[in-house]
């Protein structure tokens, strides 16, 4: 009996402009969402989320949150322990968020986001979000060129951030996002819902998926309920005059209905302008397109834009009209069946695939004959998807590359990384190993050696982080100072080591010299007798008191006393520099 995919409960669409809105910043849909992983996407919209919404996802008025501490994300961000470090590392990488400073231990570390006066929608340049809510842009429409307010956020339905970004995959994510963020503009009235023309190539070009991608994201985004369809597409293969394509549009709610009422008896989405997946400079009843016009293809009731497809390609109008379960789906099944197979409840594995991305549940399967396997498959194999477990036997970072983790984490002031080992090469810290004589598969020395670099940093050269700048002005001082300390260190050792050393022979040394004494009592019988009256006589000639009598009556103290008095009746009592025991 096949199994199905994996299902979330149905969406009933989004809700319209009230309450449940988060003021979002346009970079995350321009400059965060089409090119950060999921992990870090995920991360940034829970933090908007939390800052910026207005309520929770009970209705309940929202806190604004404005640090977050390690625990905070790892409760609320949605994804694993393993994958929230590498969230944090990419998102601190690309400047979107910084740790906020004092914090000095992993379970302490608090982070924020980073804020910025100046507004750019390039990932390579961007420092931060924008701070204020306009911005100031030349209008095109101008002859003149001059510069007017416009937007720099914009309210986005809860919804995305609670359900979409949250549970789905990336693709989807991407697609929903980006043409909802489109479907949102602001016009004379406020914002409102408008109608939306894209062609694949662009709606490819603004979410970095692949044409064939957007294809199968937007067949599960109609699956799950975000978008719907309007309008069935057709091609015809007899020549391509009578193809049409398909029509889409956001899945809107009216009213989200009152308290406690189901979203899913909330009133039926209205009927709202619909967004289009267009295909330029194709036929559309017959009608060419020109360059010039790109977007003057004939138009449906004045609110939606059909979509041409190529009339070459029959995969695309297949894609789009004719393919009834998605690519996804069958995918979804298949991982599930997997593992159910090698052991899993059904329960868990659709908890799996809901949870963690296709890619990494079907990496770990290929490694689980790999690894070594005692009690239960099942549960390795759920642990090593949660945790992103390593491929067993291979070694995933570099000495060199422990080293710069260890230094980022101790000139941020902190105990620990946070984050994995980077994967780039670092030459830098490779020279610098090898002036401290660290062997190249050093990897726990290595982290050792990366801590001391970084509070040597840190102390000397406070404020600098970057670590190649670092490893240029401050390696070959950190490496002299090093070198000194180390020798001192040895010498301080080396005298301890002696100090040990001389202690113990002493202490076997007046063991000797108590044997001596008790042997002495025995074989030496009228030496003994001499010797205690000589200490009777000490005694009343210098009136010692309690305490010196005492030291004198101590076994060891008796048998210090005892090998004076022998040597100076002629005994061979040797003494510690002649000592050969």
């Amino acid at each position: 009996m096949p199994v199905a995919a994996p299902q979330l409960p149905s969406f009933p669409g989004f809700p319209d402009f009230r309450s449940n809105v988060t003021f979002v910043p346009l970079q995350f849909f321009t400059a965060v969402l089409p090119h950060r992983s999921r992990g870090c996407v995920r991360l940034i919209g829970y933090m908007l989320r939390q800052l910026l919404g207005y309520v929770d996802a009970d209705g309940n008025p929202l806190r604004e949150k404005i640090h977050f501490t390690y625990a905070d994300l790892i409760n609320g961000v949605g994804i694993s322990r393993g994958g929230i470090a590498k969230a944090l590392r990419e998102a601190m990488d690309f400047r979107l968020i910084r740790v906020l400073d004092g914090t000095s231990t992993k379970a302490g570390t608090t982070f924020t986001l980073n804020w910025s006066d100046r507004y750019t929608d390039c990932p390579e340049e961007f420092c931060g979000f924008f701070r204020p809510d306009a911005m100031l842009q030349r209008d095109d429409s101008d002859p003149g060129g001059k510069f007017a307010p416009k937007a720099a956020r914009k309210n986005i339905p809860n919804a995305f951030f609670d359900r979409v970004l949250r549970c789905e995959r990336l693709s989807v994510a991407r697609v929903v996002g980006t043409l909802l963020f489109r479907s949102i503009r602001w016009g004379p009235a406020g914002e409102r819902k408008a109608p939306v023309s894209i062609s694949i190539s662009e709606l490819s070009h603004l979410t970095n998926i692949s044409r064939q991608k957007i294809h199968g994201a937007l067949h599960e985004a109609i699956q799950r309920g975000y978008i719907e369809r309007v309008e069935e597409g057709f091609f015809d293969a007899s020549g391509g005059d009578q193809s049409c394509a398909a029509t889409y549009r956001i899945r809107w709610i009216s009213d989200p209905g009152p308290a406690g009422v189901p979203a899913e008896t909330a009133l039926q989405p209205k009927p709202t302008p619909p967004f289009t997946c267009m295909n330029r400079f194709k036929r559309v009843n017959a009608g060419e397109v020109q360059k010039s016009e790109p977007n003057s293809s004939k138009m449906v009731n004045d609110t939606s834009v059909k979509t041409q497809s190529i009339k070459t390609s029959t995969t695309t109008a297949v894609q789009l009209s004719v393919v009834s379960m998605p690519a996804a789906a069958v995918e979804g099944a298949t991982l599930q069946r997997s593992l159910m197979d090698v052991g899993l409840d059904e329960r868990t594995a659709i908890k799996l695939l809901q949870h963690y991305p296709a890619d990494l549940i079907e990496r770990q399967l290929a490694w689980l004959p790999l690894r070594n396997v005692r009690t239960s498959a099942a549960g390795l194999l759920r642990r090593s998807i949660e945790c992103d477990w390593p491929q067993p036997g291979v070694m995933r970072c570099t000495p060199a590359q422990v080293f710069v983790a260890h230094f980022e984490a101790a000139v941020h002031g902190l105990l620990e990384p946070m984050f994995p080992p980077s994967t780039t090469p670092q030459p830098e810290a490779e020279v610098l190993l090898a002036r401290l004589g660290v062997a190249p598969s050093a990897v726990d020395v290595a982290g050792e050696w990366g801590k001391r670099f970084g509070r040597f940093v840190l102390r000397h050269r406070p404020g600098k982080t970057r670590f190649d700048w670092c490893a240029r002005e401050c390696g070959h001082e950190f490496v002299r100072a090093t070198l000194q300390a180390d020798e001192r260190a040895r010498g301080r050792q080396v005298v301890a080591q002696q100090e040990e050393r001389r202690q113990e022979r002493q202490a076997r040394y007046e063991q000797f010299l108590v044997e001596t004494a008790q042997r002495c009592q025995v074989e030496s019988v009228p030496l003994w007798n001499a010797f205690l009256e000589d200490q009777e006589r000490l005694i009343s000639q210098f009136g010692l008191r309690a305490s010196g009598r005492q030291a004198m009556a101590s076994e060891l103290g008796r048998a210090i006393a005892f090998a004076d008095f022998a040597r100076e009746r002629g005994e061979p009592v040797p003494r510690i520099e002649e000592w050969n025991g």
